[in-house]
């Protein structure tokens, strides 16, 4: 009879530590992941997902009003004139033209960033971005090399600065007190040149691995 007791004390002992263990161990489930019941008389408030048009996969941009609108042809008119006599068509036409152009193909499948750098290092400014250009200027105390987009036709999906029919593209040396060294290049994707601006030389267009932009031909129509 006294072991039988005994035995039922130990069970009952050895239950109420398993319980106290799990306790401990426990890890309590995010708010977010548990799904809200309704109960008797109650309603659960759905939430809906606010979806952004400008980020919605195959649609078609119209100029975001968060940003600003940049037009290659309007800012960099040497680069109108040269379009313009290759196209064979007058500056004030090709002007008005990409003016109405609002309408630019968007898609989170395309890197857009990736696929501007890869033209850019295979060009002769390559070079600045290089692991040797980079050794060179950490040797300057320097931090590294880089770029950046100032202006896209994808501004929702590349941190650019500004939304339009080009890229607006700057290499910089990356110091630990300034950015320096600024070199400026324009991609027009409406004739798929390079261009290198100088600043105090003429506008020059860069050759490039044309085989690059199979990769963005369905993005940039």
């Amino acid at each position: 009879m006294i072991r039988s007791i005994l035995k039922v004390c130990c069970v009952s002992t050895l239950c109420l530590l398993l319980v106290q263990c799990k306790k401990e161990t426990e890890v309590e489930k995010p708010q977010d992941d548990i799904e809200q019941v309704a109960q008797p008389g109650e309603d659960v408030e759905k939430i809906e997902e606010v979806v952004d048009e400008n980020s919605i996969e195959g649609k078609f941009l119209k100029d975001p009003t968060s940003v600003e609108r940049k037009n290659l042809y309007e800012d960099v008119p040497y680069i109108l004139e040269l379009t313009a006599k290759s196209l064979k068509v007058k500056p004030e036409k090709l002007l008005k033209e990409s003016k109405q152009e609002d309408k630019l193909f968007y898609s989170k499948d395309f890197d857009s960033y990736d696929f501007v750098y890869n033209i850019v290092k295979s060009s002769e400014m390559g070079y600045y971005l290089s692991d040797e250009f980079k050794e060179e200027v950490i040797k300057n105390d320097g931090k590294g090399v880089g770029m950046m987009l100032d202006v896209s036709p994808q501004v929702s999906n590349d941190a650019s600065k500004a939304f339009g029919n080009y890229y607006g593209i700057t290499i910089y040396e990356d110091y630990p007190d300034r950015i320096a060294g600024a070199k400026h290049l324009f991609f027009d994707i409406k004739t798929k040149k390079l261009y290198y601006d100088p600043i105090y030389e003429e506008i020059q267009e860069l050759k490039y691995d044309k085989s690059l932009l199979e990769k963005g031909k369905q993005f940039l129509k």
